[in-house]
């Protein structure tokens, strides 16, 4: 377990260093960028989302699976075939979408303009090519490395974008010129760590074919999967772009900005887990007490972590500028999403191990529909409240639906009674911050909240705490123990 805790810190130094610097950085755009020119950059990253999910195909999910069996050779083999058939992809895709262009751009920015189209090409091509640099790193375990390059794309994607708003026009554009250049620097740093791979002799036989048809086969599910997710996640701007102006979706995105921060872990444990549990499984295939430990440490450190942030949320708000001061009362529902989001990698393992990945497309399906029907009846009425609403309850029953087939397959036995009882609670909590004012008693809900939390958890958290005194002490988290790791 210590060395869980080692390893998972290592991933995390990048993701918590960048968001510390985005959050020195959001306000600063946000002052310069009015929201309505906020919400035509929200739409520009949706876009350019949904297209590298279709044209990724799932062999991005395929190669992270079928990889922990495979040596090194024969990844490389299937990677390079990987991303061959991913460029002809998003050549294929791009002349579609140059003959319907102006319909494209129309719906998206209410703007018809060929620089567009050529920034999400750009954007789409460096987003699928470092998708893949990143994932090598991923496998291999390259924490701290995975961290670095974290770390260079949110200052890199952060100046660009002052740079370009001070320097040159206050208009969206700079928000796409800056993740582009952000997704760029990324791409080639995950070429230059992992070199000795990429650039390997190539002829060798690998020891171990696999069967190419079973790899693609695998993925598939996933391709219509990640995109019915999109347009899950998308949902809800693309409801307050039908019944609201670019202004109240850059508010939103905003408020979804400042709730990237608590994605940040999420991301940070989803780099993580994926490949531990992965070897954990082929370790040990009834070892189910260590997906347990897992599950009760990701959801007490979340829960606390959210709990904090929500209690806080309307110091933060006051720092994006007076343009975005509604985000305060849209951010309650949205900290379900990364809440919600992580602990379902834990209690959802069990459809990937098991190779049942079919079962994703079902549920992406479901949960847009609960979506789609929450935003259809909320968004008209309250507007980005409601977007944010039906958004945090569709991830509830994300989890939920994730949690039950993957217990099919894989059972085990989480304690989801103390869970549940605390998720309620957290609920009042999110729903009385979403539609009343801040007041004293915000603060004594959110401090007995916290209590009850540690009184329940707090075998997790002596471990926690424990764990990371023992990484201190032995200088593991030390720079020169970081320095030397990179080596």
């Amino acid at each position: 377990m210590k060395s869980l805790f080692k390893t998972f810190f290592g991933f995390s130094i990048g993701p918590w260093l960048s968001a510390i610097i985005s959050f020195i950085a959001t306000p600063i755009i946000t002052w310069l960028i009015v929201p309505e020119e906020f919400g035509r950059a929200s739409m520009f990253i949706l876009a350019n989302s949904i297209i590298s999910f279709i044209v990724l195909f799932g062999l991005d999910s395929s190669y992270m699976r079928y990889s922990i069996d495979i040596d090194d050779e024969t990844k490389r083999k299937i990677i390079f075939k990987s991303i061959l058939l991913n460029i002809f992809l998003i050549i294929i895709l791009y002349i579609i979408i140059y003959i319907y262009w102006n319909v494209f751009s129309n719906l998206l920015f209410q703007n018809n303009n060929i620089i567009y189209f050529v920034l999400l090409f750009v954007a789409n091509s460096f987003t699928v090519l470092y998708r893949y640099g990143f994932i090598v790193l991923r496998m291999k375990k390259q924490a701290l490395k995975c961290s670095i390059i974290s770390v260079f794309q949110v200052i890199v994607q952060s100046l660009l974008t002052i740079i370009l708003a001070v320097f040159w026009r206050k208009i969206f554009i700079v928000i796409c010129i800056g993740y582009i250049g952000s997704m760029s620097i990324a791409f080639f740093l995950s070429i230059i760590f992992m070199k000795e791979f990429w650039f390997a002799d190539n002829s060798k036989k690998g020891k171990r074919d696999i069967n190419i048809w079973h790899y693609f086969l695998y993925g598939i599910p996933f391709m219509p999967t990640h995109i019915i997710f999109i347009i899950f996640e998308s949902m809800d701007k693309m409801a307050l772009r039908n019944w609201t102006d670019f202004s109240t979706i850059g508010v939103y995105a905003a408020a979804f900005k400042l709730v990237g921060i608590l994605k940040i872990i999420q991301r940070s444990f989803q780099t993580f887990w994926i490949p531990v549990a992965y070897d954990k499984y082929k370790e040990d295939p009834d070892d189910k007490q260590f997906f347990i430990k897992i599950f009760d440490i990701m959801f007490i450190v979340m829960f606390l972590i959210s709990v904090v942030f929500l209690a806080f949320k309307d110091i933060v708000i006051l720092i994006l500028g007076e343009g975005y001061h509604g985000a305060s009362m849209i951010l309650p529902f949205l900290i379900l999403v990364p809440l919600m989001s992580t602990i379902s990698e834990v209690t959802s393992i069990g459809i990937n191990i098991k190779k049942k990945t079919g079962w994703h497309i079902f549920i992406s399906i479901i949960i847009t529909i609960i979506n789609l029907i929450g935003n259809i009846l909320l968004v008209p009425f309250i507007g980005a409240k409601g977007a944010a609403i039906s958004t945090g309850i569709s991830y509830i029953v994300y989890f939920i639906l994730k949690t039950t087939f993957s217990q099919k397959y894989f059972n085990i036995k989480f304690n989801f009674k103390k869970t549940t009882f605390i998720l309620l609670l957290f609920l009042g909590y999110v729903f009385i911050s979403t539609f009343i004012e801040f007041y004293w008693y915000h603060v004594l809900y959110s401090v007995a909240l916290t209590c009850l939390g540690i009184v329940l958890y707090k075998k997790q958290i002596s471990n926690i705490t424990q764990s990371l005194v023992n990484l201190i002490k032995k200088g593991s988290l030390s720079p020169r123990a970081i320095l030397n790791r990179l080596k």
